[in-house]
């Protein structure tokens, strides 16, 4: 299914490439490089189109997304219009549209184009299916380690099948994904996708850290965590109320929903501060730490 979408994606674009020339798929290129370099400051007008279901955090990428698409079908259409003329012109003194120079290159470029748009639409697909199956598995190990208390080790995979077998389905994103995983694409759209295999990883271990009460202890405790929590910010988001109860819920939309997650995504020295904290090296730190916690603990999930 996949492989069979991207050739298409690729065979349309360059026919589109074919028909219009090189001149006018650069043209295209242009516009589209210029909308997106303009289309950050018009995030918020382009957030009103965005869906409901769409967590607000998003919302400034999302608007920004939609700003962009408008201004490139706005600019594609002004500076097509001069080589229209051009191309009529032709037409008029008995010579082709697209000379075949331009019709050739512009199918190569059309394919290459086409290879482009389909590798970012799949890493796209991969990316919300990986999210999905690490907050899967992250789910399963948290329910295994309520019968396994202790050492955070690594759990046999014909244990986590077990407990995934039990759990809930496989959201729809996650068989997407695999089919892209799958493809012909795989090796390309690993390179760009932002969220491969050890982010993956890091996610689902992460998911397991705040969602298991001891480790999530040894978690708060870390040196780092406690210098990145001092932060004015993360104290206030530590002792919202309404943050706190959602979390408890399980109600992960609202927490994305909140204004102060929104100024904390937007903040570029927590965004920095987050990025020192080294998350691969803590969780490392955190796994060896639960070697010393006892074995036949009595825990309960908290929710």
């Amino acid at each position: 299914m996949i492989n069979l979408i991207g050739l298409l994606l690729i065979a349309l674009f360059a026919f589109s490439g074919y028909k219009r020339g090189l001149v006018r798929m650069l043209a295209s290129l242009l516009a589209l490089a210029i909308a997106g370099l303009i289309c950050q400051p018009f995030s918020g007008l382009g957030a009103i189109f965005l869906p409901s279901s769409l967590p607000k955090v998003f919302a400034p990428l999302g608007g920004a997304l939609v700003a962009g698409i408008f201004f490139f079908v706005v600019l594609d259409f002004l500076v097509g219009i001069p080589l229209k003329k051009q191309a009529k012109a032709r037409e008029e003194a008995g010579e082709p549209k697209v000379l075949p120079w331009e019709a050739y290159t512009g199918l190569v470029f059309g394919m290459v184009w086409g290879l482009g748009i389909s590798v970012l639409i799949f890493s796209g697909i991969a990316a919300i299916g990986r999210a999905q199956r690490a907050v899967r598995r992250s789910e399963a190990m948290v329910s295994y380690r309520e019968k396994h208390p202790g050492p955070w080790g690594t759990i046999m995979e014909k244990d986590l099948r077990q407990v995934l077998e039990v759990g809930p389905p496989p959201e729809q994103g996650e068989a997407w994904a695999e089919l892209v995983e799958n493809s012909v694409f795989a090796p390309v759209v690993d390179k760009v996708n932002p969220l491969n295999e050890k982010v993956e990883k890091t996610l689902t271990d992460l998911s397991v850290v705040c969602n298991d009460p001891q480790l999530f202890v040894l978690f708060q405790a870390h040196p780092k965590v406690q210098q990145f929590m001092s932060n004015p910010i993360m104290i206030g988001l530590a002792q919202d109320p309404q943050i706190a109860e959602s979390i408890r819920a399980g109600n992960y939309k609202e927490v994305m929903d909140h204004p102060k997650i929104s100024q904390v995504a937007q903040d570029p020295v927590l965004r920095q501060q987050l990025k020192d904290l080294k998350i691969d090296q803590l969780l490392a730190d955190i796994r060896e730490q639960s070697y010393k916690l006892p074995r036949n603990a009595t825990r309960s999930r908290f929710r």
